[in-house]
């Protein structure tokens, strides 16, 4: 019965890493899809200050015109 006992033991070890191990990989591609978007958001936030400074330049020039 003992040997029985290990066996299912094993079993339900083997399941639990796997289980841990597909946790992980989710994590990890989160994390990855998470740096893709703040590294779109940086590039995003550059453009929009470009054109917020070209706009006050031509706001300013229009003011002084």
């Amino acid at each position: 019965m003992l040997s029985v006992i290990m066996v299912g033991q094993n079993i339900l070890s083997r399941v639990s890493d796997k289980r841990a191990d597909e946790t992980y990989q989710d994590a990890e591609a989160t994390l990855h899809e998470a740096e893709q978007i703040q590294n779109h958001f940086k590039v995003q936030d550059h453009a929009i200050s470009t054109l917020l400074d070209k706009l006050a330049k031509l706001e300013a020039a229009r003011g002084q015109a």
